[in-house]
C-alpha cells in the first residue's frame, strides 16, 4: 500500500500544491479545520487515517517516542527543519519517500529530509 501523507498547519500550502500535482495524496490539516490543533491530535487523526505526518515541528518526534512507549503505533513523521524547508526540497523528498517506500515501511519510523 502506499503512502499517504497528513500535512499539519506548519506546512506551506505551496508545497501541498506541488504534491499534489505530482499525484501525492495528501491531506492539509488547515483544508480540514484542523487549527491550533494539539500535536498529540494531528497524530491520532493521522493514525486513524492511516497517513505519514509531514511537519517541521520537532514536537511531533516526541509525541512519536510518546507513543512507541505506550506501546502505540503510528503510520510515520516526515520531519524537515524549517530552516532547510524550501518548497522544492519538501515536494522532491516527499515524493521520493511515496514512489520508493511502502506504508509498511514508514511504520513507527521516522524519515528526515
Amino acid at each position: 500500500m502506499s503512502i499517504k501523507i497528513y500535512a499539519d498547519e506548519n506546512v506551506s500550502a505551496k508545497i501541498i500544491e506541488g504534491l499534489r500535482k505530482l499525484n501525492v495524496d495528501v491531506e492539509y490539516s488547515l483544508e480540514i479545520g484542523h487549527i491550533q490543533y494539539p500535536d498529540e491530535k494531528h497524530l491520532e487523526w493521522a493514525i486513524e487515517h492511516e497517513r505519514a505526518v509531514f511537519t517541521h515541528d520537532s514536537d511531533f518526534l516526541i509525541a512519536a517516542q510518546r507513543l512507541a512507549k505506550d506501546g502505540k503505533t503510528h503510520f510515520g513523521i516526515i520531519y524537515i527543519h524549517p530552516k532547510h524547508a524550501t518548497i522544492g526540497r519538501c515536494v522532491r523528498g516527499i515524493k521520493l519517500i511515496v514512489d520508493i517506500l511502502e506504508q509498511k515501511d514508514m511504520m513507527d519510523h521516522n524519515e528526515f529530509l
